[in-house]
């Protein structure tokens, strides 16, 4: 027998507010399949590293060749850097939402390099859940794509100044309406 849903979401009281937290999505294939790309990723970063230490002070051929493996090995770096943040964020991610009287603050916990987005709750109109329409719109040829996790919408939106945000990524409809409820009780958002 299956047991109810009771959500993923954990909402909290704060001193000042209140918070919501969404865990990221496991989705373990596309983890245990990038962590085996990173390994493979990393032999061809340590091969080229010794390349590069190997041919340091050579003749101008083999320096000329270290100085294109070498704008390589950055390039290589940075991608694996991505893949390891993509990882590191599907395993121990979370999306912390915040709700004060002043502002809304968006936080992803875990996702190396990331910076809270800040918006004044003023300025914040037409908080609402993101319908399925939209989310079609926004995916247009990635439907299908669940291997991968990639067709995990934002369960909500809202409108500031000129800009539509979404948030709560992969969270489902009816937890959406019920945290949209609760968010209304607070009596923090304009309409």
């Amino acid at each position: 027998m299956e047991r109810p849903y009771s959500g993923r979401a954990k909402f909290k009281e704060t001193v000042r507010g209140f918070t919501i937290e969404v865990p990221s999505r496991k989705n373990w294939f596309t983890i245990i399949f990038l962590i085996a790309l990173l390994g493979a990723w990393l032999l061809g970063e340590i091969i080229a590293l010794v390349i590069v230490v190997g041919n340091f002070g050579r003749g101008n051929a083999e320096g000329l060749a270290s100085l294109f493996l070498l704008f390589w090995l950055l390039i290589w770096t940075a991608v694996g850097f991505f893949f390891i943040r993509t990882v590191v964020w599907m395993i121990a991610g979370k999306e912390i939402i915040s709700f004060s009287k002043t502002e809304l603050k968006i936080r992803k916990k875990a996702l190396i390099f990331s910076k809270p987005e800040i918006y004044l709750i003023r300025e914040v109109k037409n908080f609402s859940i993101n319908s399925k329409d939209s989310v079609d719109n926004n995916l247009g040829s990635l439907r299908g794509t669940k291997v991968w996790n990639l067709n995990n919408p934002e369960a909500f939106k809202f409108d500031y100044g000129i800009k539509t945000v979404r948030l709560a990524k992969g969270i489902d409809e009816t937890e959406a309406k019920y945290l949209l409820g609760k968010i209304q009780k607070k009596n923090l958002l304009r309409e």
